[in-house]
């Protein structure tokens, strides 16, 4: 699992220990349908995002180009 290691960060909202793992597939140039495939428990407790955001794809991508 990810969570908690050095040099990960997670952006989103907080969940209640939940994950959902999902598998896109692209149907055509406009449409890509996206399967939940899998889901893992995180027992220990809920899990916090280091950046709590409504807009984690586009604060991550900013959150990336401001490392380099």
């Amino acid at each position: 699992m990810f969570y908690g290691k050095p040099n990960i960060k997670f952006f989103g909202e907080p969940t209640g220990g939940a994950l959902s793992i999902n598998e896109g597939h692209k149907i055509n140039d406009n449409l890509e349908l996206i399967i939940t495939t899998d889901k893992k428990i995180h027992y220990d407790e809920k899990l916090y995002p280091d950046y709590e955001t409504n807009n984690p794809i586009k604060d991550a991508i900013d959150w990336i180009l401001k490392q380099s």
